[in-house]
């Protein structure tokens, strides 16, 4: 049994997202809501459980912008013309 305040000796290590993944500016549709679609905004960080990433979305224009926060796994990018 580990002493009360004792650290913890497993680091969690920050890895960059994979070529071809989202970036920045991808039109991207959000999983099981087919019909949500949203352009990547800002990419938050590693703060998702087990360090996913997460990314911030705007969704639509009207009458005013929507954003939220999604992890790595939520979003899949889509075709320009699609």
């Amino acid at each position: 049994m580990a002493e009360r305040g004792a650290k913890s000796s497993r680091k969690r290590v920050w890895t960059p997202p994979a070529p071809g993944s989202v970036k920045l500016g991808d039109l991207v549709k959000v999983r099981y809501h087919p019909s949500v679609r949203g352009h990547v905004v800002e990419l938050r960080g590693a703060l998702g459980p087990g360090g996913t990433l997460v990314y911030r979305l705007v969704l639509g224009q009207d009458p005013e912008p929507t954003f939220v926060e999604v992890l790595e796994d939520q979003i899949k990018a889509v075709a320009v013309g699609g």
